[in-house]
Protein backbone atom coordinates (compact mmCIF):
# COMPACT_ATOMS: atom_id res chain seq x y z
CA UNK A 1 0.00 0.00 0.00
CA UNK A 2 2.68 2.49 1.01
CA UNK A 3 4.40 1.95 -2.88
CA UNK A 4 1.68 2.96 -4.12
CA UNK A 5 0.81 6.40 -2.48
CA UNK A 6 4.42 6.99 -3.33
CA UNK A 7 4.05 6.44 -6.98
CA UNK A 8 1.07 8.28 -6.94
CA UNK A 9 2.67 11.35 -5.03
CA UNK A 10 5.74 10.63 -7.51
CA UNK A 11 3.38 10.62 -10.68
CA UNK A 12 1.44 13.74 -8.93
CA UNK A 13 4.80 15.83 -8.54
CA UNK A 14 6.20 14.97 -12.16
CA UNK A 15 2.49 16.18 -13.50
CA UNK A 16 2.96 19.71 -11.66
CA UNK A 17 6.38 20.11 -12.66
CA UNK A 18 6.11 19.28 -16.25
CA UNK A 19 2.34 22.04 -15.86
CA UNK A 20 3.98 24.41 -14.17
CA UNK A 21 0.67 24.87 -12.46
CA UNK A 22 2.50 26.06 -8.89
CA UNK A 23 6.10 26.91 -8.50
CA UNK A 24 8.07 23.96 -8.43
CA UNK A 25 9.84 24.58 -4.92
CA UNK A 26 5.93 25.11 -3.25
CA UNK A 27 5.50 21.54 -5.09
CA UNK A 28 8.69 20.26 -3.25
CA UNK A 29 7.37 21.38 0.00
CA UNK A 30 4.10 19.60 -0.33
CA UNK A 31 5.48 16.62 -1.16
CA UNK A 32 7.41 16.60 2.14
CA UNK A 33 3.55 17.76 3.86
CA UNK A 34 2.53 14.52 1.93
CA UNK A 35 4.66 11.89 2.85
CA UNK A 36 4.10 13.35 6.58
CA UNK A 37 0.71 13.42 6.19
CA UNK A 38 0.63 9.50 4.58
CA UNK A 39 2.48 8.67 7.48
CA UNK A 40 4.98 7.72 4.89
CA UNK A 41 8.23 9.54 6.56
CA UNK A 42 8.46 11.15 10.25
CA UNK A 43 8.62 15.00 10.31
CA UNK A 44 12.16 14.44 11.43
CA UNK A 45 12.91 12.34 8.17
CA UNK A 46 10.61 14.82 5.92
CA UNK A 47 12.48 17.90 6.91
CA UNK A 48 15.72 16.41 7.14
CA UNK A 49 16.39 17.89 3.49
CA UNK A 50 16.46 21.23 4.81
CA UNK A 51 19.02 20.60 7.16
CA UNK A 52 21.71 18.51 4.57
CA UNK A 53 25.49 19.28 3.99
CA UNK A 54 24.27 19.58 0.28
CA UNK A 55 21.71 22.68 1.00
CA UNK A 56 24.68 24.25 2.91
CA UNK A 57 27.09 23.62 0.09
CA UNK A 58 24.83 25.06 -2.09
CA UNK A 59 23.94 27.83 -0.44
CA UNK A 60 27.56 28.87 0.46
CA UNK A 61 28.77 28.18 -3.54
CA UNK A 62 25.81 30.77 -4.48
CA UNK A 63 27.86 33.43 -2.55
CA UNK A 64 30.99 32.56 -3.61
CA UNK A 65 30.18 32.68 -7.21
CA UNK A 66 28.70 36.16 -6.45
CA UNK A 67 31.96 37.29 -5.61
CA UNK A 68 33.91 36.51 -8.53
CA UNK A 69 30.91 38.73 -10.61
CA UNK A 70 30.51 41.75 -8.43
CA UNK A 71 34.24 41.97 -8.62
CA UNK A 72 34.40 41.76 -12.55
CA UNK A 73 37.11 38.66 -12.50
CA UNK A 74 34.88 36.43 -15.04
CA UNK A 75 34.60 39.60 -16.85
CA UNK A 76 37.84 40.55 -17.26
CA UNK A 77 38.66 37.18 -18.37
CA UNK A 78 36.17 36.94 -20.56
CA UNK A 79 37.17 40.48 -22.18
CA UNK A 80 40.75 39.56 -22.93
CA UNK A 81 39.99 35.88 -24.16
CA UNK A 82 37.15 37.03 -26.47
CA UNK A 83 39.45 39.87 -27.85
CA UNK A 84 41.90 36.82 -28.79
CA UNK A 85 38.84 35.77 -30.90
CA UNK A 86 39.38 37.94 -33.71
CA UNK A 87 36.69 38.04 -36.66
CA UNK A 88 37.03 34.56 -37.45
CA UNK A 89 33.72 32.42 -37.18
CA UNK A 90 35.58 28.95 -36.63
CA UNK A 91 38.41 30.74 -34.25
CA UNK A 92 36.00 33.10 -32.63
CA UNK A 93 33.60 30.23 -31.44
CA UNK A 94 35.70 28.29 -30.64
CA UNK A 95 37.97 30.64 -28.35
CA UNK A 96 34.11 31.41 -27.09
CA UNK A 97 33.48 27.67 -26.92
CA UNK A 98 36.53 26.47 -24.62
CA UNK A 99 36.59 29.56 -22.72
CA UNK A 100 33.16 28.78 -21.47
CA UNK A 101 33.54 25.46 -20.60
CA UNK A 102 36.52 26.55 -18.69
CA UNK A 103 34.28 28.77 -16.47
CA UNK A 104 31.06 26.65 -16.49
CA UNK A 105 33.64 23.52 -15.13
CA UNK A 106 33.46 25.73 -11.42
CA UNK A 107 30.53 28.00 -11.60
CA UNK A 108 26.82 26.81 -12.92
CA UNK A 109 25.73 26.69 -16.25
CA UNK A 110 23.00 29.46 -15.75
CA UNK A 111 25.82 31.61 -14.05
CA UNK A 112 28.27 31.29 -16.34
CA UNK A 113 26.37 32.32 -19.87
CA UNK A 114 24.60 35.19 -18.12
CA UNK A 115 28.30 36.62 -17.80
CA UNK A 116 29.33 35.82 -20.69
CA UNK A 117 25.93 37.15 -23.09
CA UNK A 118 26.71 40.56 -23.30
CA UNK A 119 29.97 39.42 -24.45
CA UNK A 120 29.24 37.34 -27.37
CA UNK A 121 26.63 39.30 -28.32
CA UNK A 122 29.33 42.28 -28.88
CA UNK A 123 31.77 40.00 -30.07
CA UNK A 124 29.44 38.86 -33.03
CA UNK A 125 28.62 42.54 -34.21
CA UNK A 126 32.67 43.37 -33.79
CA UNK A 127 32.94 40.54 -35.85
CA UNK A 128 29.45 40.65 -38.10
CA UNK A 129 28.94 36.96 -37.45
CA UNK A 130 25.09 36.02 -36.83
CA UNK A 131 24.57 35.75 -33.31
CA UNK A 132 22.04 32.57 -33.62
CA UNK A 133 25.55 30.98 -34.94
CA UNK A 134 26.99 31.63 -31.54
CA UNK A 135 24.80 31.64 -28.75
CA UNK A 136 23.34 28.48 -28.56
CA UNK A 137 27.15 26.40 -29.41
CA UNK A 138 28.01 28.62 -25.80
CA UNK A 139 25.07 27.51 -24.02
CA UNK A 140 25.67 23.96 -24.98
CA UNK A 141 29.28 24.87 -24.11
CA UNK A 142 28.10 26.02 -20.89
CA UNK A 143 26.80 22.36 -20.16
CA UNK A 144 29.44 20.45 -21.29
CA UNK A 145 31.69 22.00 -18.95
CA UNK A 146 30.07 21.70 -16.02
CA UNK A 147 30.22 17.77 -16.48
CA UNK A 148 34.04 18.00 -15.10
CA UNK A 149 33.95 19.00 -11.89
CA UNK A 150 31.70 18.00 -8.53
CA UNK A 151 30.94 22.03 -8.46
CA UNK A 152 30.38 22.03 -12.32
CA UNK A 153 26.37 21.62 -12.43
CA UNK A 154 24.12 21.38 -9.04
CA UNK A 155 23.25 17.90 -10.60
CA UNK A 156 26.72 16.70 -9.72
CA UNK A 157 26.16 18.27 -5.87
CA UNK A 158 23.02 16.53 -5.26
CA UNK A 159 24.40 13.20 -6.73
CA UNK A 160 27.49 13.67 -4.26
CA UNK A 161 24.92 14.44 -1.48
CA UNK A 162 22.83 11.00 -2.21
CA UNK A 163 25.56 9.22 -2.51
CA UNK A 164 26.76 9.58 0.59
CA UNK A 165 23.37 8.20 2.30
CA UNK A 166 23.96 4.96 0.71
CA UNK A 167 27.52 4.94 3.05
CA UNK A 168 29.29 5.16 -0.59
CA UNK A 169 32.48 7.47 -0.36
CA UNK A 170 32.06 11.00 -1.59
CA UNK A 171 32.83 11.99 -5.23
CA UNK A 172 36.33 13.83 -4.68
CA UNK A 173 36.43 17.59 -6.69
CA UNK A 174 38.09 16.46 -10.09
CA UNK A 175 36.40 12.51 -10.08
CA UNK A 176 34.38 13.50 -12.43
CA UNK A 177 37.20 15.36 -14.68
CA UNK A 178 38.37 12.57 -17.14
CA UNK A 179 35.26 11.73 -17.88
CA UNK A 180 34.05 15.57 -18.46
CA UNK A 181 36.74 16.03 -20.28
CA UNK A 182 36.27 13.20 -23.31
CA UNK A 183 32.49 14.43 -23.10
CA UNK A 184 33.49 18.04 -23.54
CA UNK A 185 36.15 17.36 -26.11
CA UNK A 186 33.92 15.66 -28.24
CA UNK A 187 30.89 17.67 -27.96
CA UNK A 188 32.74 20.96 -28.82
CA UNK A 189 35.13 19.41 -31.43
CA UNK A 190 30.70 18.37 -33.04
CA UNK A 191 30.00 22.20 -32.67
CA UNK A 192 32.85 23.18 -34.05
CA UNK A 193 33.03 21.55 -37.41
CA UNK A 194 29.46 19.84 -37.51
CA UNK A 195 26.67 21.90 -35.38
CA UNK A 196 27.43 25.07 -36.70
CA UNK A 197 26.48 24.01 -40.05
CA UNK A 198 23.08 23.06 -38.91
CA UNK A 199 22.63 26.70 -36.74
CA UNK A 200 20.12 29.04 -38.68
CA UNK A 201 21.63 32.39 -39.77
CA UNK A 202 19.15 35.00 -38.60
CA UNK A 203 19.27 38.17 -41.13
CA UNK A 204 19.66 40.98 -38.59
CA UNK A 205 17.76 44.23 -38.32
CA UNK A 206 16.65 47.14 -37.05
CA UNK A 207 15.10 46.37 -33.85
CA UNK A 208 12.17 48.92 -34.93
CA UNK A 209 12.18 46.71 -38.11
CA UNK A 210 12.53 43.55 -36.16
CA UNK A 211 9.41 44.16 -33.95
CA UNK A 212 7.83 45.57 -36.78
CA UNK A 213 7.01 48.77 -34.27
CA UNK A 214 6.83 50.88 -37.26
CA UNK A 215 3.62 48.93 -38.17
CA UNK A 216 2.09 50.60 -35.22
CA UNK A 217 3.01 53.74 -35.01
CA UNK A 218 0.90 56.64 -35.80
CA UNK A 219 1.41 60.16 -35.44
CA UNK A 220 -1.33 62.72 -34.56
CA UNK A 221 -1.75 66.35 -34.32
CA UNK A 222 -2.70 68.33 -30.95
CA UNK A 223 -5.79 70.81 -32.32
CA UNK A 224 -5.96 73.93 -30.98
CA UNK A 225 -9.69 73.42 -28.91
CA UNK A 226 -7.95 69.84 -27.39
CA UNK A 227 -8.89 69.67 -23.52
CA UNK A 228 -4.93 67.53 -23.63
CA UNK A 229 -3.53 70.66 -23.84
CA UNK A 230 -2.20 71.72 -20.51
CA UNK A 231 -2.26 68.44 -18.89
CA UNK A 232 1.03 65.88 -18.21
CA UNK A 233 1.48 62.36 -19.54
CA UNK A 234 0.49 60.73 -16.54
CA UNK A 235 -2.96 63.02 -16.49
CA UNK A 236 -3.62 61.97 -19.79
CA UNK A 237 -3.60 58.07 -19.53
CA UNK A 238 -2.50 57.22 -22.66
CA UNK A 239 -1.13 53.56 -21.54
CA UNK A 240 -3.30 52.87 -18.24
CA UNK A 241 -6.24 52.84 -20.27
CA UNK A 242 -5.68 52.48 -23.89
CA UNK A 243 -2.33 51.12 -24.33
CA UNK A 244 -0.82 53.49 -26.30
CA UNK A 245 2.91 54.21 -25.66
CA UNK A 246 3.97 58.22 -26.34
CA UNK A 247 7.21 57.23 -28.08
CA UNK A 248 8.33 61.03 -28.79
CA UNK A 249 6.80 64.92 -29.12
CA UNK A 250 7.57 66.95 -31.89
CA UNK A 251 7.46 70.36 -30.66
CA UNK A 252 8.68 72.88 -33.70
CA UNK A 253 12.14 71.80 -34.78
CA UNK A 254 12.23 70.17 -31.24
CA UNK A 255 12.76 66.50 -30.65
CA UNK A 256 11.30 65.34 -27.61
CA UNK A 257 11.77 61.34 -27.45
CA UNK A 258 10.90 58.77 -24.15
CA UNK A 259 9.47 62.07 -23.10
CA UNK A 260 9.01 61.82 -18.85
CA UNK A 261 5.57 61.29 -17.98
CA UNK A 262 5.57 64.70 -16.55
CA UNK A 263 5.60 66.35 -19.86
CA UNK A 264 2.89 68.62 -20.86
CA UNK A 265 1.01 68.88 -23.70
CA UNK A 266 0.87 71.80 -25.93
CA UNK A 267 -0.87 72.99 -28.71
CA UNK A 268 0.35 72.08 -32.24
CA UNK A 269 2.72 68.69 -30.42
CA UNK A 270 3.20 65.91 -32.97
CA UNK A 271 2.84 62.76 -30.80
CA UNK A 272 4.61 59.33 -32.19
CA UNK A 273 2.06 56.91 -30.55
CA UNK A 274 2.69 53.11 -30.43
CA UNK A 275 -0.62 51.09 -30.16
CA UNK A 276 -3.05 49.38 -32.20
CA UNK A 277 -5.04 51.84 -34.77
CA UNK A 278 -8.47 51.12 -33.01
CA UNK A 279 -7.15 52.56 -30.01
CA UNK A 280 -5.72 55.48 -31.28
CA UNK A 281 -9.28 56.30 -33.29
CA UNK A 282 -11.15 56.27 -29.69
CA UNK A 283 -8.57 58.58 -28.61
CA UNK A 284 -9.18 61.24 -31.77
CA UNK A 285 -12.60 61.28 -31.29
CA UNK A 286 -12.51 62.18 -27.36
CA UNK A 287 -9.19 64.08 -27.11
CA UNK A 288 -9.24 66.66 -30.24
CA UNK A 289 -6.37 65.25 -32.15
CA UNK A 290 -5.66 64.89 -35.93
CA UNK A 291 -4.72 61.53 -37.43
CA UNK A 292 -1.82 62.39 -39.69
CA UNK A 293 -1.49 58.26 -40.24
CA UNK A 294 1.45 56.02 -40.06
CA UNK A 295 4.76 57.64 -39.78
CA UNK A 296 8.01 56.81 -41.45
CA UNK A 297 10.66 56.11 -39.00
CA UNK A 298 13.84 54.22 -38.21
CA UNK A 299 15.39 53.28 -35.53
CA UNK A 300 17.00 56.71 -35.29
CA UNK A 301 13.92 58.48 -34.75
CA UNK A 302 13.52 56.46 -31.79
CA UNK A 303 16.86 57.36 -30.25
CA UNK A 304 19.52 59.76 -29.75
CA UNK A 305 22.73 59.74 -27.71
CA UNK A 306 20.70 59.76 -24.47
CA UNK A 307 17.50 58.21 -25.36
CA UNK A 308 18.30 54.24 -26.35
CA UNK A 309 16.44 51.14 -28.36
CA UNK A 310 16.77 48.35 -26.00
CA UNK A 311 16.14 44.60 -25.40
CA UNK A 312 15.92 43.51 -21.96
CA UNK A 313 15.91 39.76 -20.98
CA UNK A 314 14.21 38.51 -18.09
CA UNK A 315 16.33 35.50 -17.15
CA UNK A 316 14.83 32.14 -15.72
CA UNK A 317 15.42 33.08 -11.90
CA UNK A 318 13.83 36.23 -12.05
CA UNK A 319 11.76 37.21 -9.41
CA UNK A 320 9.09 39.46 -11.74
CA UNK A 321 8.65 36.18 -13.59
CA UNK A 322 4.39 35.86 -13.30
CA UNK A 323 4.07 39.48 -12.75
CA UNK A 324 2.89 42.21 -15.40
CA UNK A 325 3.88 45.13 -16.00
CA UNK A 326 1.10 47.14 -14.53
CA UNK A 327 1.64 45.76 -11.12
CA UNK A 328 5.20 46.23 -11.11
CA UNK A 329 4.14 49.92 -12.12
CA UNK A 330 7.04 49.70 -14.25
CA UNK A 331 7.59 52.91 -16.61
CA UNK A 332 7.51 55.19 -13.57
CA UNK A 333 9.60 52.77 -11.30
CA UNK A 334 12.33 52.08 -14.24
CA UNK A 335 11.68 55.36 -16.38
CA UNK A 336 11.36 53.05 -19.64
CA UNK A 337 8.80 52.45 -22.30
CA UNK A 338 7.92 48.79 -23.27
CA UNK A 339 6.97 48.62 -27.00
CA UNK A 340 6.94 44.66 -27.79
CA UNK A 341 7.51 42.03 -25.80
CA UNK A 342 9.12 38.79 -27.67
CA UNK A 343 8.37 35.63 -26.50
CA UNK A 344 8.99 32.11 -28.13
CA UNK A 345 9.30 33.53 -32.02
CA UNK A 346 5.96 35.67 -31.39
CA UNK A 347 5.88 39.30 -31.05
CA UNK A 348 3.23 40.45 -28.54
CA UNK A 349 2.09 44.33 -28.62
CA UNK A 350 -1.71 43.62 -27.77
CA UNK A 351 -2.26 44.88 -23.60
CA UNK A 352 1.48 44.38 -23.03
CA UNK A 353 0.76 45.68 -19.43
CA UNK A 354 -1.20 42.97 -18.48
CA UNK A 355 0.87 40.08 -20.09
CA UNK A 356 2.27 38.42 -17.34
CA UNK A 357 6.54 37.78 -17.61
CA UNK A 358 7.77 34.70 -18.43
CA UNK A 359 10.99 33.28 -18.23
CA UNK A 360 13.16 33.96 -21.53
CA UNK A 361 11.05 36.95 -22.65
CA UNK A 362 12.58 39.72 -23.98
CA UNK A 363 11.28 43.44 -23.51
CA UNK A 364 11.89 46.10 -26.36
CA UNK A 365 12.13 49.30 -23.89
CA UNK A 366 12.81 53.19 -25.07
CA UNK A 367 14.05 55.18 -22.06
CA UNK A 368 16.77 56.98 -21.12
CA UNK A 369 20.93 55.79 -20.88
CA UNK A 370 20.55 56.27 -16.89
CA UNK A 371 17.56 54.25 -16.60
CA UNK A 372 19.17 51.31 -18.35
CA UNK A 373 22.48 51.77 -16.58
CA UNK A 374 20.59 51.62 -12.93
CA UNK A 375 18.74 48.34 -14.72
CA UNK A 376 21.75 46.68 -15.68
CA UNK A 377 22.73 46.36 -11.93
CA UNK A 378 19.32 44.91 -11.21
CA UNK A 379 19.40 40.93 -11.18
CA UNK A 380 16.08 40.60 -12.36
CA UNK A 381 16.28 41.58 -15.69
CA UNK A 382 19.82 41.48 -18.17
CA UNK A 383 20.56 44.31 -20.38
CA UNK A 384 21.13 42.76 -23.98
CA UNK A 385 24.21 44.98 -26.11
CA UNK A 386 26.27 47.75 -25.12
CA UNK A 387 25.09 50.16 -22.63
CA UNK A 388 28.34 51.21 -20.59
CA UNK A 389 30.26 48.72 -18.75
CA UNK A 390 29.05 47.41 -15.16
CA UNK A 391 30.78 48.69 -12.26
CA UNK A 392 32.55 46.17 -10.56
CA UNK A 393 34.65 46.44 -7.48
CA UNK A 394 37.80 45.82 -8.79
CA UNK A 395 40.11 46.31 -6.02
CA UNK A 396 37.97 43.12 -4.17
CA UNK A 397 39.09 41.19 -7.12
CA UNK A 398 42.13 39.45 -5.69
CA UNK A 399 40.40 38.66 -2.43
CA UNK A 400 36.85 37.28 -4.36
CA UNK A 401 39.55 34.74 -6.23
CA UNK A 402 41.56 33.45 -3.50
CA UNK A 403 38.80 32.73 -1.21
CA UNK A 404 37.11 31.07 -4.35
CA UNK A 405 40.25 28.73 -5.00
CA UNK A 406 41.24 28.50 -1.40
CA UNK A 407 37.30 27.30 -0.58
CA UNK A 408 37.37 24.47 -3.05
CA UNK A 409 41.14 23.15 -1.85
CA UNK A 410 40.28 22.66 1.51
CA UNK A 411 36.95 20.82 0.05
CA UNK A 412 38.97 18.49 -2.52
CA UNK A 413 41.82 17.99 0.08
CA UNK A 414 39.35 16.92 2.91
CA UNK A 415 41.02 19.63 4.99
CA UNK A 416 37.61 19.89 6.21
CA UNK A 417 33.80 18.97 4.58
CA UNK A 418 32.77 20.64 1.09
CA UNK A 419 29.77 22.58 3.23
CA UNK A 420 31.94 23.93 5.49
CA UNK A 421 34.48 25.41 3.02
CA UNK A 422 32.07 27.17 1.15
CA UNK A 423 29.99 28.48 4.18
CA UNK A 424 33.71 30.01 5.91
CA UNK A 425 34.68 30.90 2.17
CA UNK A 426 30.76 32.74 1.58
CA UNK A 427 31.47 34.36 5.02
CA UNK A 428 34.94 35.76 3.92
CA UNK A 429 33.51 37.16 0.93
CA UNK A 430 31.15 38.90 3.01
CA UNK A 431 33.60 40.07 5.33
CA UNK A 432 36.30 41.16 2.93
CA UNK A 433 33.28 43.36 0.88
CA UNK A 434 33.64 41.25 -2.16
CA UNK A 435 29.41 41.24 -1.46
CA UNK A 436 27.20 43.06 0.83
CA UNK A 437 25.29 41.08 3.21
CA UNK A 438 22.05 41.93 0.94
CA UNK A 439 23.92 41.23 -1.82
CA UNK A 440 25.16 37.90 -0.68
CA UNK A 441 21.42 36.93 0.43
CA UNK A 442 20.11 37.72 -2.91
CA UNK A 443 22.52 35.76 -4.85
CA UNK A 444 21.25 32.53 -3.15
CA UNK A 445 18.69 30.61 -5.24
CA UNK A 446 16.40 29.64 -2.26
CA UNK A 447 13.69 28.04 -4.80
CA UNK A 448 16.72 25.69 -5.87
CA UNK A 449 17.65 24.83 -2.40
CA UNK A 450 13.89 23.84 -1.31
CA UNK A 451 13.12 21.86 -4.41
CA UNK A 452 16.63 20.28 -3.48
CA UNK A 453 15.70 19.36 0.04
CA UNK A 454 12.03 18.19 -1.05
CA UNK A 455 13.72 15.75 -3.48
CA UNK A 456 16.18 14.44 -0.75
CA UNK A 457 12.93 13.11 0.96
CA UNK A 458 11.35 11.69 -1.94
CA UNK A 459 14.77 9.26 -2.00
CA UNK A 460 14.03 8.56 1.94
CA UNK A 461 10.89 7.54 1.06
CA UNK A 462 11.40 5.89 -1.87
CA UNK A 463 14.08 3.70 0.21
CA UNK A 464 12.14 3.32 3.27
CA UNK A 465 8.64 1.75 1.92
CA UNK A 466 10.91 -0.38 -0.78
CA UNK A 467 9.88 2.01 -4.13
CA UNK A 468 12.88 2.37 -5.29
CA UNK A 469 13.58 -1.53 -4.87
CA UNK A 470 10.12 -2.80 -6.27
CA UNK A 471 10.73 -0.51 -9.51
CA UNK A 472 14.48 -2.31 -10.28
CA UNK A 473 12.56 -5.66 -9.73
CA UNK A 474 10.05 -4.83 -12.31
CA UNK A 475 12.85 -3.12 -14.87
CA UNK A 476 15.33 -5.86 -14.07
CA UNK A 477 13.08 -8.74 -14.64
CA UNK A 478 11.79 -7.14 -18.06
CA UNK A 479 15.49 -6.69 -19.00
CA UNK A 480 15.83 -10.88 -18.02
CA UNK A 481 19.57 -11.68 -17.59
CA UNK A 482 21.57 -9.40 -16.09
CA UNK A 483 23.47 -6.92 -19.00
CA UNK A 484 24.96 -4.04 -16.87
CA UNK A 485 25.89 -2.09 -19.53
CA UNK A 486 22.43 -2.33 -21.04
CA UNK A 487 21.11 -1.51 -17.81
CA UNK A 488 23.61 1.59 -18.22
CA UNK A 489 22.45 2.85 -21.60
CA UNK A 490 18.64 2.44 -19.95
CA UNK A 491 19.15 4.68 -16.62
CA UNK A 492 21.30 7.26 -19.18
CA UNK A 493 17.94 7.00 -21.25
CA UNK A 494 15.54 7.65 -18.64
CA UNK A 495 17.17 10.23 -16.98
CA UNK A 496 17.99 12.25 -20.27
CA UNK A 497 14.17 11.80 -20.93
CA UNK A 498 12.82 13.17 -17.62
CA UNK A 499 15.70 16.16 -17.39
CA UNK A 500 13.63 17.48 -20.60
CA UNK A 501 10.18 17.96 -19.17
CA UNK A 502 11.66 18.00 -15.06
CA UNK A 503 14.97 19.81 -14.12
CA UNK A 504 18.17 18.34 -13.66
CA UNK A 505 18.24 18.06 -10.37
CA UNK A 506 15.05 16.44 -10.12
CA UNK A 507 15.32 14.18 -12.97
CA UNK A 508 18.75 12.87 -11.30
CA UNK A 509 17.32 13.11 -7.71
CA UNK A 510 14.38 10.87 -8.87
CA UNK A 511 16.13 8.47 -10.48
CA UNK A 512 19.36 7.72 -8.17
CA UNK A 513 17.34 5.53 -5.73
CA UNK A 514 16.50 3.69 -8.34
CA UNK A 515 20.05 3.50 -10.07
CA UNK A 516 21.67 2.07 -7.01
CA UNK A 517 18.94 -0.45 -6.20
CA UNK A 518 19.05 -1.93 -9.69
CA UNK A 519 23.46 -1.91 -9.24
CA UNK A 520 23.49 -3.48 -6.32
CA UNK A 521 20.73 -6.52 -6.89
CA UNK A 522 23.36 -7.09 -10.04
CA UNK A 523 26.00 -6.83 -7.80
CA UNK A 524 28.03 -4.30 -9.74
CA UNK A 525 29.67 -1.24 -9.03
CA UNK A 526 26.75 1.17 -7.75
CA UNK A 527 29.38 4.59 -8.47
CA UNK A 528 29.46 3.56 -12.16
CA UNK A 529 25.02 3.57 -11.66
CA UNK A 530 25.24 7.26 -10.37
CA UNK A 531 28.08 8.90 -12.63
CA UNK A 532 25.89 7.22 -15.41
CA UNK A 533 22.43 9.06 -14.20
CA UNK A 534 24.75 12.69 -13.11
CA UNK A 535 26.12 12.80 -16.44
CA UNK A 536 22.87 11.91 -18.14
CA UNK A 537 20.67 14.47 -16.59
CA UNK A 538 23.09 17.16 -17.56
CA UNK A 539 22.30 16.69 -20.96
CA UNK A 540 19.44 18.96 -21.70
CA UNK A 541 20.24 19.77 -25.16
CA UNK A 542 16.97 18.63 -27.33
CA UNK A 543 15.29 21.58 -26.00
CA UNK A 544 15.48 25.15 -24.62
CA UNK A 545 14.19 23.94 -21.67
CA UNK A 546 17.20 24.24 -19.58
CA UNK A 547 17.80 27.49 -17.81
CA UNK A 548 21.65 28.07 -20.19
CA UNK A 549 19.48 27.08 -23.24
CA UNK A 550 16.74 29.26 -22.15
CA UNK A 551 18.81 32.47 -21.70
CA UNK A 552 20.38 32.43 -25.15
CA UNK A 553 16.21 31.63 -26.72
CA UNK A 554 15.15 34.64 -26.82
CA UNK A 555 18.66 36.69 -27.71
CA UNK A 556 19.38 33.91 -30.59
CA UNK A 557 15.23 34.12 -32.38
CA UNK A 558 15.68 30.22 -32.13
CA UNK A 559 13.16 27.80 -32.57
CA UNK A 560 12.33 24.37 -30.52
CA UNK A 561 13.16 22.93 -33.73
CA UNK A 562 16.54 24.90 -34.33
CA UNK A 563 17.40 22.94 -30.59
CA UNK A 564 16.59 19.36 -31.69
CA UNK A 565 18.60 19.58 -34.91
CA UNK A 566 22.00 20.37 -33.30
CA UNK A 567 20.94 18.94 -29.84
CA UNK A 568 19.94 15.64 -30.61
CA UNK A 569 23.14 14.26 -32.74
CA UNK A 570 24.67 15.77 -29.12
CA UNK A 571 22.83 13.74 -27.06
CA UNK A 572 23.68 10.89 -28.71
CA UNK A 573 27.77 11.34 -29.00
CA UNK A 574 27.27 11.91 -25.44
CA UNK A 575 25.64 8.73 -24.51
CA UNK A 576 28.34 7.01 -26.64
CA UNK A 577 30.73 8.45 -24.57
CA UNK A 578 29.18 7.78 -21.10
CA UNK A 579 27.94 4.22 -22.08
CA UNK A 580 31.52 3.24 -23.52
CA UNK A 581 34.10 5.36 -20.56
CA UNK A 582 32.24 4.83 -17.47
CA UNK A 583 32.98 1.28 -17.02
CA UNK A 584 36.56 2.12 -17.82
CA UNK A 585 37.08 5.13 -15.08
CA UNK A 586 34.45 3.08 -12.69
CA UNK A 587 35.02 -0.66 -13.09
CA UNK A 588 31.84 -2.64 -13.15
Amino acid sequence: MQITIVLFLLSLTVLFFILEIISVDLVALLLMIAFVTFRILTPEEAFAGLSNDVIIFFGGLFVLTAGLLRTGVINYVGQRIIRFGGTNPWRLLGVMMVLVAGVSSFLSNLATVAIFLPVVLGASQKARIHESKLLMPVAYASILGGTCTLVGTSTNIIMNGIIQKYDLPAFSLFEFTPLGILITVTGLLYLLFVGIRWLPERQAESLSEEYHIREYVTEVVVLPDSPLIGKTLAECAFSTELDLNVLSIIRGNRYILAPRTYETIREGDRLLLEGRVENILKLKAEEGLEIKGEALMSDQDLESEEIKLMEILIPPRSKLIGENLKRLNFRPRYGLTVLAIYRHGETLRDKLSRIRLESGDILLTQGHRDSLLLLRQDPDFMVLGEVEGRSYRKKRAVYALSIFTLSLLAGSFQIVPFSIAMLVGAILTVLTKCVTLKEAYDSIDWKTLVLVAGLLSAGVAMEKTGTARFLSDQLLSLMGPPKPMLTLLLLFLLTMLLSQPLSNVAAAALVAPLAFNMATQMNVNPRAFMVTVAMAASCSFMTPLEPACLLVYGPGKYTFLDFFKVGFPLTLLVLLVVVMMVPVFWPL
